[in-house]
């Protein structure tokens, strides 16, 4: 075989161990928590009586009451 006819195999990615798991996870999280913490001080979060008092209802609702 020669270099012009050579093809190399595909590199595969070895899977992922519990660690790069766990890292990848803590990540994502993290850039939620920024995110929520972000919107709070815009002024785009609800006070928590308000979401309590929203699902209350929709689950009176939901119970047909």
């Amino acid at each position: 075989m020669n270099a012009k006819t050579k093809t190399e195999s595909p590199a595969v990615a070895a899977p992922p161990t519990e660690q790069t798991r766990l890292d990848e996870y803590d990540e994502y999280l993290q850039q939620k928590v920024d995110t929520a913490r972000a919107s709070l001080l815009a002024g785009l979060g609800r006070p928590n009586d308000e979401v309590e008092a929203t699902f209350n209802a929709l689950r009176a609702e939901a119970l047909g009451g």
